[in-house]
């Protein structure tokens, strides 16, 4: 589907405001020409992306892509179903760009927001994969309680783990992500990663890398 909305709006504005940073680990190459690089549309499920609530924005350069989450939030805690403790979401990118050229995805930026008591555990995990392709690149990040505070960071795939489009072919970009919130060592003790408070939104900024094949 394509995604027309006001998320859009929220994603647009993180690229006013964050930056992603060129990875030591490749060696610099320009992206195609900006206006034959956009994304034709996105397609997501799971328990914690009901529809309507996702949106994704190109940079116009096409160097990195942000992916906004308006109703992804796990929790655990007394009274609250054991469902809700674990959220996911697969989200396949048709990107388009012209014949010739490869990405894949280096850097991964991660905004949101976390509140544990103490010992309570969360994990945010991210798997980018392009189709037709079994190899996959992983990313993730984990919080231990006592801790609230919103978060920002970014994940850098490692050179080695690096994995590329095809050059005969173009293929969608899939994401697999998941967010889990664990009480087992505080079974009195409640957690939560996001809200559905727009400032407290679950975004990610993937940052591509570009190549001539």
């Amino acid at each position: 589907m394509k995604i027309f909305n006001s998320l859009a709006v929220f994603a647009l504005f993180y690229f006013t405001s964050v930056a992603v940073a060129d990875d030591p680990l490749l060696p610099p190459s320009p992206p195609p020409p900006k206006d034959q690089v956009y994304i034709k549309g996105i397609e997501y499920a799971g328990s914690g992306c009901p529809a309507g609530s996702v949106a994704a924005v190109l940079a116009v350069d096409g160097s990195n892509v942000a992916i906004a989450f308006d109703a992804y939030v796990a929790s655990v805690g007394p009274g609250i179903a054991i469902t809700e403790s674990r959220k996911n979401c697969l989200i396949n990118v048709n990107l388009v760009y012209p014949q010739g050229w490869s990405y894949t995805v280096y850097t991964t930026d991660y905004r949101g927001f976390v509140d544990l008591d103490a010992k309570v555990t969360a994990l945010q995990k991210s798997s980018y994969f392009f189709t037709g392709d079994n190899k996959q690149m992983d990313a993730w990040s984990s919080w231990t309680g006592p801790f609230t505070d919103d978060y920002k960071f970014t994940d850098t795939i490692e050179k080695s783990a690096i994995v590329w489009s095809s050059c005969k072919a173009k293929t969608t970009l899939n994401i697999n992500t998941q967010i889990r919130v664990d009480n087992k060592m505080n079974k009195k003790g409640s957690g939560m990663i996001t809200t559905d408070v727009i400032t407290h939104k679950v975004t990610h900024i993937i940052g591509f890398q570009w190549k001539k094949c």
